[in-house]
C-alpha cells in the first residue's frame, strides 16, 4: 500500500469524505535539455480533496495539506505535511478532530484517552 493510501485510509476513518480533485494547470518549462526553448510540458495539481465540515486536505505524492474555509470565502492559511510523516499528520487529525484510525483501522477518541 502506498503512502498516500495510508494517509486517505487515516483521513477516512476519522470521518472526511472525498471531495474531488483540486484543479490542474499545464504548463511548458524549460529544462537542461531543451534550453533555450520551453519544451518540457508538465501538469501540476489534480491532488485528491477531503472534507470534514470546514476542515479540508489535499493529499499528493510528497505533501499532505490541510486547511479550513467556510462557504463563499477563500481558504484560511493551513498547515502542511510530508506525506511520509504519518505521526505529525495523525497528531494533526486528533488535534482537529479528536479521532484518529488505530492500526486495526477502528476510530479512537485520543483526547479522553482511547
Amino acid at each position: 500500500m502506498s503512502r498516500v493510501d495510508e494517509v486517505i485510509e487515516q483521513l477516512v476513518a476519522a470521518g472526511f469524505a472525498a471531495d474531488g480533485h483540486t484543479a490542474t494547470e499545464t504548463h511548458k518549462i524549460i529544462t537542461a535539455q531543451s534550453y533555450p526553448l520551453a519544451g518540457q510540458v508538465i501538469t501540476t495539481g489534480g491532488r485528491a480533496r477531503f472534507a470534514r465540515g470546514s476542515l479540508y486536505c489535499t493529499v499528493g505524492k510528497r505533501t499532505v495539506y490541510f486547511y479550513t474555509r467556510e462557504r463563499g470565502k477563500d481558504p484560511e492559511q493551513g498547515r502542511a505535511f510530508q506525506t511520509s510523516d504519518d505521526e505529525g499528520i495523525r497528531r494533526f487529525i486528533v488535534e482537529s478532530v479528536g479521532e484518529v484510525a488505530t492500526a486495526n483501522g477502528s476510530v479512537r477518541d485520543e483526547r479522553r484517552g482511547g
